[in-house]
């Protein structure tokens, strides 16, 4: 009997950021989460969740909607304000331009390569539990303050059998609820950013 097994994980915080990004440490960092609502005429015993996604959203008067992104978009290790999207919104408008666009802009503030070796690995392991695959949680994301948007995995906890197995759908970016993440599935059918996903899973093969 050896007791507990203990994990030791790093926390994306400041510290985090200063030493994966060292050389660009003052950008900004997002959690991405699940948006839950409480239903608490029922004492708080169940609840709804609203998955993240990148899709454009915009207040009746055409602003971005912030509200709407603030709870799926969560700010860490904070230098400015936890109130400034500009940088996100500029990522949901590039993630939805229409083509010819969409490429150029994309790539302009996406380190797709980047983004789609996260997906990949998500899926290499059938963890589901995530942004890009079918939650829209459990990863973050950082934009440094000149470099391009970077995506980070973070609680891989259904993998390797206890999420989903070796003959799963290896683009799948369908939420529980039936529904698409646009935004992923976009990214995944498009050649140029589906190449670099199938690259992905080459080196991972």
């Amino acid at each position: 009997n050896r007791g507990f097994i203990f994990e030791d994980a790093q926390q994306p915080n400041r510290d985090f950021v200063e030493q994966w990004s060292a050389d660009d440490p003052d950008g900004e960092l997002f959690k991405i989460e699940d948006w839950f609502e409480f239903e608490f005429y029922e004492w708080g015993t169940s609840f709804q969740n609203v998955d993240a996604t990148l899709e454009d959203f915009v207040d009746a008067d055409g602003v971005k909607s912030r509200a709407r992104y603030r709870w799926n978009f969560r700010k860490r290790a904070v230098r400015d304000s936890a109130h400034e999207y500009t940088r996100l919104f500029a990522l949901a408008e590039a993630l939805n331009l229409p083509e010819p666009a969409y490429t150029t802009q994309v790539e302009a503030l996406v380190d797709v390569e980047q983004w789609m070796r996260a997906f990949a690995y998500r899926h290499v392991v059938g963890d589901w539990d995530a942004f890009g695959y079918r939650r829209g949680k459990n990863m973050y994301l950082y934009k440094p303050t000149h470099g391009k948007w970077q995506m980070y995995d973070w609680d891989v906890a259904f993998a390797f059998g206890l999420g989903d197995g070796p003959t799963a759908n290896l683009f799948d970016a369908a939420h529980f609820d039936g529904s698409i993440d646009t935004v992923s599935e976009r990214m995944y059918n498009h050649p140029p950013f589906r190449r670099s996903y199938l690259r992905a899973l080459h080196d991972a093969v």
